[in-house]
């Protein structure tokens, strides 16, 4: 087997076992898909390293499997700091590698002060100034 078909059995094979993972485990789950494979292809060569370890034989996909179940396990508990069962585990995640960034809004002071500059209150040069004075503040 040459190298490019290695590669590609690797991969198609990480992502076949983040799959299963992340069916296994209840609740969504939101992540690219590779990220899906990087999960079982981390999962799979820690489960073939235990059981070359403690068998002798790197055959064993049961154990690549629960590897990665536990990897997803892990990694919803400690990064996403969310439960595994029960009504936790069905919402969505608010923290995570791979979830979009919330879109950055102007700090509350400046948004009163532009509504302030808007509706005449205050003139051009003041809002400068205010501004100005509260530099990093906002």
């Amino acid at each position: 087997m040459g190298l490019a078909a290695f590669l590609l059995t690797v991969v198609v094979g990480g992502l076949l076992m983040g799959a299963l993972a992340r069916l296994a485990v209840p609740g969504p789950d939101p992540m690219p898909l590779w990220a899906t494979a990087a999960l079982g292809v981390v999962g799979g060569v820690l489960g073939g390293g235990v059981t070359w370890l403690v068998f002798g034989t790197v055959s064993g996909l049961s154990i690549a499997f629960a590897t990665t179940v536990l990897l997803l396990v892990l990694y919803r508990r400690v990064v996403q700091k969310r439960g595994i069962t029960g009504p936790e585990a069905k919402r969505a995640p608010t923290r995570g590698w791979w979830l979009p960034r919330p879109r950055e809004r102007p700090p509350v002071r400046l948004e009163k002060l532009e509504r302030l500059r808007e509706a005449g209150v205050i003139t051009p040069e003041e809002y400068e100034a205010k501004r100005s004075e509260l530099g990093d503040r906002v």
